[in-house]
């Protein structure tokens, strides 16, 4: 089997960086960091999760991809979870809440994400010009 193709190896790049800003502000959460930190940490979270999400739809829309509808629509309830802790700040459901979000991104990876993966391998599709055309900052 060849190699990764851009879109594949960019979207894999862009869930470790969710997964991280998911992992850091769980720790965050758990440690008692201090308010304006957490704040800080969530709008990057927010930040970076909106960007990846409209990344990965449009690619999606682009190709063809057939299961769109189910996948956005994940999208949108994993985005719920992160409004919603956004309105909870450091509040002690803000913990079950983000172990909640965590285990959803988490199951989300492993079966539409994989889907979605298998899909632009299957298919070699190249998406180099949407990699380039839709540049994502990393501020971890």
């Amino acid at each position: 089997m060849p190699g990764k193709g851009a879109c594949s190896a960019e979207i894999d790049f862009q869930h470790r960086v969710v997964t991280d800003y998911v992992s850091l502000m769980r720790e965050s959460l758990m440690t008692g960091a201090t308010r304006s930190a957490i704040k800080l940490e969530l709008a990057e979270l927010a930040r970076f999760a909106r960007l990846h999400f409209a990344f990965e739809e449009s690619a999606m829309r682009a190709h063809g991809y057939p299961a769109i509808r189910i996948h956005a629509h994940e999208h949108l309830a994993l985005s719920g979870l992160i409004a919603l802790l956004e309105r909870t700040g450091e509040r002690v459901s803000s913990i079950e809440l983000m172990l909640r979000l965590e285990q959803q991104m988490l199951d989300h990876l492993g079966s539409r994400d994989a889907l979605f993966d298998s899909w632009l391998e299957a298919n070699e599709t190249d998406c180099r010009w949407h990699v380039r055309s839709f540049p994502l900052k990393v501020a971890l």
